[in-house]
């Protein structure tokens, strides 16, 4: 019997029967309950399953440290290795310390992935330069952050967090600068004599199997020691498949059930040799790309070689997947790829290598590519004398970490070109053309890895105990230590049951067959559900009274979009669940299907009626205006990419009773569309969220239809349902940010003051109504943004496509609305050749103003905003400075630009409310509940600090547990920024309720004695418990019932710079001022600024979404093909500001105001 040895966290393990298609990430979370290391998309992408992956170097006597995706590493290449996962790092560990006390943690839940790629790093380089740090996480996302916080918290590690630059001999951070959030001088260095050591059962494991084999659900493997076991088992399979690291192998064959053996080179003796003479390196091929390219730039004697290798792989795809990923794999599977180019080998186009194989033959590269099927490769030999002037280039959608679409080498003479995802051969015209444009083939400004971060946070001090100070979110330490628990983490139930969703491959169809037969034959696989297995309501959000919703959870009949849900199958593991669910046929009669959005505009086709705002037009015509000007502008659509995918479990009890936990911004909402589905009361329901991977709004319809499901396979299956989304499942499945399309005329006098705006747009709602409808009301009322419009009329259209349906997102159409008002702004400072601000500033509005609509303009700070701007960020100096640069360089432009932003808050209507509750146990300690759900905001420990400062006691003693509808129930969504405010004016009611019910007498009588009153009162049977509601209160302030009280606004200055050759950009410094009033939590107000900053960013810059007009499906339908930022990508000097102000601001709680999060307004001026 074969075993594989290996240590986690200190523990020596020992498997047999290992499946070869097991990865280390699903061993870690299910076999070791080690459920720290997350799964965020399974394909290497996102980095939060990153681990520490350690070998030892007999060569050196010592061991090797390395960040690996866990989610990509096969369990069976874990032989001989030691891993530490997040729970490994010891608590108190220097790293998870500055990044939970400097804030550079909000959902969380990539958190534990950021800890570890900085871990691996310090266990290697003791005092790591900032190029290193930055590189270590540079294939770690966040959708929340922006980054800075983690950058901050991270650098700090580096000679005090120092960059060495000393720019006019100083260094940056001995200049004058306001308050900053985080100051890391007093934390102690990392130390790695009190880290795990290396186990030494490990450093003298004497190998006793020539072969290890083991037999999976489909694949058997060999893991040969020696090139004599290797022979003998090629010899008796073949038609095996020789694998090296295997990730990308197992990706592929994680897609089926095909039947394959693997024999497997990475334990072959002989393959993991290094030998480096006078005049050549010698590699084995069962080394990673990482040590190939190391070798490189150490061994090769010419330093300008060394020095171009070096920066050409800075950039290369993922520092996880370069660690761990074998050269020889890189070049054979880059060589067959038809998306992407392997830049490793294009560089060894001009070295010019020679491969030896198992034979002892040696080859070429050109006999390597094309003339050796079959055929295993030994090792590869690089001169070390080649001298020249060598040039290498790597083109991709982003500037680094991405995959390559054109990569150029060239040494002296010798010039290669690769080229990635072009879709149809190129005819020498077009490559002619290429090439006669010499200025691409110069390597483009590369990648600044050593830059220190500068920034700067300025907020006011505060005269209160609680509120008003910047603490750290109050779930930081655990999240960053992996202790915090998402859905997918909750529970260990050994009868479980999981789901795999079977989802629509066209566009619009009729359902003529359904063929479970091939899924459900395989052992483990428990049964199928559909439409035909729901009692209730398949379409329960048409029941809601604020957003009527036509959404089907199960497709009935027909299908209308590539990814509609048609059913589920259950089965004993997730990724039996998912490939069954591919085994289901469907045979569809095809329908006629509309994908474009312009098609679809021209066809009229409209999932309801029009919407209407403002004046006749005829009105129009009565002003003589000097100008008039008519355009269009579109938008394209953005995926939420929150890190937790959609994620709910469901578990079903006695007497039609049921508690899901869900991975949902709306509670409530969810509770009652599981009745309506299921057909019983909502009192049989509870709904549970202890908090949210990342949301955006695309966690309150979308994630209700997984709760249906899950909730009524637990009904069937009678057992816990687990109903977890792929990352591929979840982008196709759920909506988008709106689409949009925007025909204007304008009418303007002869200074570009606006007398008159007609709008004419068209939002692609996708094949149902969802939040279409919604969404783009609030973009009519919200049209005019911060400008004085003049006379509006807005004319919308609600347009069905037979795409994904649509759904909330961040700014809710306000972030359309203020896009296509920045487009028309500047058209007219375009036409009569005044500056952008000039006609900004002209047709500003005002404190006191109205909105096209008559709404009056309550506390409103744009125009202080706007000037505090423009003042931190030096603007006029800076314009000159750029026009300037412009004329110095030829490829390389810069632009300068200012915007403004409104969000009237708290909306009027039946959200303006928020539900809470406290109680108080006798021993003193505090349980505070709220209808609200923590997703990263920092809502609850905004709403503990309030508690604490009511009721006077330390934030330490009260807790929030969760969201439960068990607690709190008919709570509204959590979203629209206006949660601080609703859950605050109920917790401050509650707190109010519980001091005035007599425990404040009996504290007054006590001198403040809690636990003697709290006795007490218990004593006296005074109430220590209540629920309250908290209502804003339009009238305290004399606004009207349709008004908001007040008004976030804010301004911001963009400096960025673009390669016109290349289209790579990068911001070179962001300032932005904010009002939101005497800030609850300065810190959590700027995490939201910054990380709604970057996303925004990532909408107009990388973030695309594309659909195949002839098959309907989306083009960016996997995590690596949606590009959002990356923490290389946020400006190196970004500096926040929060304008203060005085009390009589028309504010709810403690004269705050609720941060905007639709700073992706910003970026249209560039």
């Amino acid at each position: 019997m074969s075993i594989i040895f290996f240590n986690v966290n200190g523990k020596d393990i020992q498997e047999s029967n290992v499946d070869p298609e097991l990865t280390l990430g699903y061993y870690l979370r299910n076999t070791l309950n080690l459920r720290g290391t997350k799964l965020g998309c399974e394909e290497g992408v996102c980095g939060s399953c990153t681990v520490v992956l350690s070998t030892w170097d007999h060569s050196k006597n010592r061991p090797i440290f390395n960040a690996v995706n866990a989610c990509l590493v096969p369990l069976f290449h874990c032989h001989r290795c030691f891993i530490i996962t997040i729970e490994g790092v010891p608590p108190g560990n220097v790293i998870k310390e500055r990044m939970a006390r400097g804030h550079a943690a909000q959902c969380g839940f990539c958190s534990p992935g950021f800890v570890m790629s900085a871990y691996a790093l310090l266990r290697t380089a003791k005092n790591p330069t900032i190029a290193q740090i930055n590189r270590a996480i540079s294939a770690n996302l966040c959708r929340c952050t922006g980054y800075r916080p983690i950058l901050e918290a991270l650098q700090s590690f580096m000679n005090q967090g120092c960059c060495g630059g000393k720019i006019n001999g100083k260094c940056c951070k001995d200049e004058e600068s306001s308050q900053k959030l985080s100051d890391f001088s007093d934390f102690p260095n990392f130390d790695p004599t009190q880290e795990l050591i290396f186990p030494p059962s490990l450093i003298v494991y004497q190998e006793k199997q020539q072969i290890i084999h083991f037999k999976g659900r489909n694949i058997e493997l060999y893991l040969p020691q020696n090139i004599e076991a290797l022979l003998q088992i090629i010899n008796q399979n073949p038609n095996s498949k020789i694998v090296s690291s295997a990730m990308i192998t197992r990706l592929i064959s994680s897609q089926g059930f095909r039947k394959d053996t693997w024999i497997s080179i990475k334990n072959v003796e002989e393959f993991n040799k290094i030998e480096i003479s006078d005049d050549w390196i010698t590699v084995g091929s069962g080394n990673s790309l990482k040590i190939l390219v190391d070798l490189l730039i150490e061994n090769m004697n010419e330093e300008t070689i060394r020095v171009e290798i070096g920066r050409f792989f800075e950039n290369y795809s993922s520092p996880q997947v370069f660690n761990f990923a074998s050269w020889i794999g890189s070049i054979l599977m880059g060589a067959k790829s038809k998306s992407s180019v392997s830049d490793l080998l294009i560089l060894l186009m001009v070295l010019k290598p020679e491969f030896e194989l198992i034979s002892g033959t040696k080859i070429l590269l050109n006999d390597l590519l094309y003339n050796s099927n079959d055929k295993v490769v030994k090792n590869i030999r690089i001169n070390r004398n080649i001298h020249g002037n060598l040039k290498l280039l790597k083109l991709g959608e982003s500037a680094e970490n991405d995959s390559t679409i054109f990569n150029f080498s060239a040494l002296d003479d010798s010039i290669f070109i690769g080229l990635g995802g072009i879709p149809k051969p190129w005819d020498g015209i077009q490559f002619k053309d290429i090439i006669e444009k010499e200025s691409l083939l110069i390597s483009p400004k590369p990648l600044n890895f050593s830059k220190a971060l500068n920034s700067t946070q300025i907020f006011g001090p505060s005269k209160l105990e609680s509120v008003g100070r910047p603490i750290a979110n109050v779930y930081n330490e655990r999240t960053v230590s992996g202790d915090a628990n998402f859905v997918n983490d909750t529970g260990s139930f050994k009868n479980a049951v999981h789901l795999g969703f079977v989802i629509s491959t066209v566009p619009h169809a009729k359902i003529i067959n359904i063929d479970i037969s091939e899924a459900t034959k395989i052992e483990g696989v428990y049964g199928y559900l559909d439409i035909r297995d729901v009692r209730g309501d398949n379409q329960p959000g048409l029941s809601s009274d604020d957003i009527p919703d036509d959404t089907k959870i199960f497709a009935d009949g027909k299908v209308e979009s590539v990814g509609q849900i048609i059913g589920v199958i259950g089965a004993c593991d997730v990724v039996l669940a998912r490939r069954a669910a591919k085994l289901v046929k469907i045979e569809y009669e095809n329908l006629p299907s509309i994908v474009d959005f312009k098609e679809a505009i021209k066809q009229n086709l409209l999932l309801g009626k029009p919407l209407i705002f403002g004046c006749e037009e005829r009105e129009f015509e009565a002003i003589s205006s000097e100008s008039i000007f008519e355009g269009e502008i579109h938008l394209g659509g953005q995926e939420h990419y929150y890190l937790e995918t959609q994620s709910s479990l469901a578990i079903a009890g006695e007497a039609g009773e049921i508690v899901v936990h869900c991975s949902t911004q709306a509670t409530s909402f969810t509770q009652l569309m599981i009745s309506k589905f299921l057909d019983i009361p909502a009192n049989k329901i509870i709904v549970k969220t202890k908090r949210l991977g990342g949301a955006f709004g695309g966690k309150v319809s979308n994630s209700a239809w997984i709760a249906c499901i899950a909730a009524l396979a637990s009904k069937y299956f009678k057992s816990p349902v687990y109903a977890n989304l792929s990352r591929s499942e979840d982008i196709q499945i759920t909506g988008k940010r709106h689409e949009a399309f925007a025909k204007y005329r304008v009418g303007i006098d002869k200074n570009g003051r606006i007398e008159w705006c007609h709008y004419k747009v068209w939002l692609n709602g996708g094949w149902s109504i969802d939040h279409t409808e919604m969404v783009l009301f609030v973009m009519g009322i919200k049209i005019d943004d911060v400008y004085n419009m003049g006379k509006v009329r807005f004319d919308g259209f609600p347009v069905k496509t037979n795409t994904c349906s649509n759904t909330a997102f961040r700014g809710y159409g306000t972030p359309q609305a203020k896009l296509i008002n920045d487009g028309i702004i500047r058209r007219i400072a375009w036409e009569l050749g005044k500056s952008l601000e000039e006609v900004q500033e002209i047709n500003m509005m005002n404190e006191g103003g109205k909105t096209f609509l008559g709404n009056v303009l309550h506390s409103f700070k744009l125009r202080e905003c706007w000037e505090n701007c423009k003042e931190l960020a030096d603007f006029e100096n800076r314009q000159e400075y750029i026009e300037v640069f412009n004329k110095e360089h030829r490829n390389l432009k810069r632009g300068i630009a200012l915007s403004g932003v409104k969000f009237g808050l708290p909306h009027p209507g039946s959200t303006a409310h928020g539900i809470a509750s406290i109680l108080i146990n006798l021993d003193g300690s505090i349980q505070l509940t709220i209808g609200g759900t923590e997703m990263g905001q920092g809502l609850n420990t905004k709403m503990l600090q309030i508690a604490s400062e009511k009721l006077n006691r330390p934030i330490e003693t009260i807790t929030i547990i969760d969201t439960s509808t068990d607690k709190i129930t008919n709570a509204p969504e959590t979203g629209g920024s206006q949660n601080t405010d609703t859950n605050g004016l109920a917790v401050i009611a509650c707190c109010d309720r519980i001091l005035k019910s007599g425990l404040e007498k009996i504290l007054e009588k006590n001198n403040g004695d809690w636990m003697k009153s709290v006795k007490e009162a218990f004593n006296s049977f005074v109430p220590l418990q209540c629920t309250e509601y908290g209502i804003v209160n339009r009238e305290q302030f004399g606004v009207s019932e349709n008004d908001n009280p007040y008004f976030t606004t804010g301004a911001c200055c963009v400096e960025v710079e673009v390669d016109i050759l290349t289209g790579f950009n990068r911001l070179i410094r962001v300032d932005i001022v904010m009002d939101v009033g005497e800030s609850i939590n300065p810190a959590i107000d700027i995490g939201q600024i910054e990380g709604a900053f970057m996303q925004a960013y990532g909408y107009v810059t990388c973030e695309k979404l594309t659909f195949d007009k002839s098959t309907g499906k989306l083009e960016q339908a996997q995590a690596g093909k949606y590009k959002i930022p990356r923490s290389t990508m946020i400006p190196k000097d970004f500096r926040v500001k929060l304008l203060g102000t005085n009390k009589a601001n028309n504010a709810q709680v403690y004269s705050s105001k609720l941060e905007n999060h639709f700073l992706i307004d910003y970026f249209r001026e560039l």
